[in-house]
């Protein structure tokens, strides 16, 4: 795997910095997650639960160790793993590091090849970067809210269940950092990576911002409609309660089909949805060349052969069901080889008595 031979070590907690940690281990780096009894991972916990789901699916194929880094004891623990590590990942809120004395400039002192990446919610320094943010105010300051709003302009979050920038930075953040692994190792120097998740948010959306800083309305329903490029794109409702997501270029295409030639709006078309289930909708849509999609709820999607054959989800050795892999890398197979750790499983194996 590409990272065959790269070690890691994780400090990062919730999604953004242990997620990041688990790509990296899925591509084959050998990740320690350092926790401590007094501070583990707040995932581990969340939603009340002491066996959190969203615990197991950031930290499978890691390594657990149990590191106070704020004993003495610990922080020499921690350092002596910096001089065999290529990688340090955090994500602390700013300035925690530091204070805990392991700045950038000691890190190199003791590694002058580490890469420290400094996953942020605003990144390391400037306005904004010591306040605390979670996925829902980085939606917000990112303007990513505002984008996603209902048709009243009513901004609207994506919360816990997507989360979506801290889902979103995880990705950036691992192929970001696994670059600059390869850097320092060519050029024999030290690098810290700034990753912010407002950033990544940011320039997901830029085009949108663009356009408006050029002049364009800055309310949704303007915005929706000057980058639209199809006459039909949206949701709709069916006949069996189900919603189908289309996506044409033009009612014209349609009338390539029988069962559709008199459709010639698309309020004909949403009408003739109305009469259909799903799956026929779908069935003659795709026939005619169009963009369609049942939407799938949750539930179902885990069975579908197509999701399952791509190895979205997985499961480990003793039977945990956990996510995949959102990428594949052929002829080389990732696999899940390993549960989340408990809180220093691993200790004795890494660090010195």
């Amino acid at each position: 795997l590409p990272l065959s031979g790269i070690r890691v070590l994780d400090l990062g907690i919730i999604t953004a910095g242990a997620g990041a940690g688990g790509l990296l281990a899925d591509m084959g780096a050998e990740v320690l997650k350092i926790e401590s009894g007094t501070y583990p991972d707040p995932f581990r916990f969340w939603a009340g639960s002491l066996d959190s789901p969203l615990f197991k699916f950031n930290n499978r194929n890691k390594f657990g160790l149990d590191i106070d880094l704020k004993t003495d004891r610990g922080k020499q623990q921690f350092l002596e793993l910096v001089k065999s590590a290529d990688i340090i990942t955090e994500n602390f809120r700013r300035g925690v590091l530091d204070r805990m004395g392991f700045t950038f400039e000691k890190l190199r002192e003791v590694n002058p090849k580490i890469v420290l990446a400094s996953i942020s919610g605003q990144g390391v320094d400037g306005p904004g970067s010591h306040h605390t943010t979670f996925g829902s105010t980085l939606e917000a300051s990112s303007g990513f809210a505002w984008l996603t709003c209902y048709q009243d302009g009513k901004p609207c979050i994506t919360g816990r269940n997507v989360n979506y920038p801290d889902q979103t930075v995880a990705l950036y953040a691992a192929a970001i950092i696994a670059l600059a692994a390869g850097y320092s190792e060519r050029h024999n120097c030290a690098l810290q990576v700034d990753i912010s998740q407002r950033d990544v948010a940011v320039f997901i959306i830029g085009d949108v911002l663009e356009r408006v800083s050029g002049g364009a309305a800055d309310d949704v329903n303007a915005i929706r409609e000057s980058g639209k490029d199809n006459d039909v794109e949206g949701i709709y409702t069916c006949a069996d309660g189900h919603y189908v997501a289309l996506s044409i270029p033009s009612i014209e295409q349609l009338n390539a089909s029988s069962e559709l030639a008199q459709i010639d709006s698309e309020a004909t078309l949403a009408s003739w949805i109305q009469q259909q289930d799903a799956d026929q909708v779908v069935a003659v849509l795709l026939a005619a060349g169009c963009g369609a999609a049942r939407a799938l709820k949750g539930s179902e999607m885990y069975k579908l052969p197509r999701i399952v054959a791509e190895g979205v989800f997985a499961k480990t050795a003793t039977g945990n069901m956990v996510k995949g892999f959102p990428f594949r890398l052929l002829g080389s197979e990732m696999k899940i080889w390993g549960d989340a750790p408990t809180v220093g499983e691993h200790t004795d194996q890494f660090v010195a008595a």
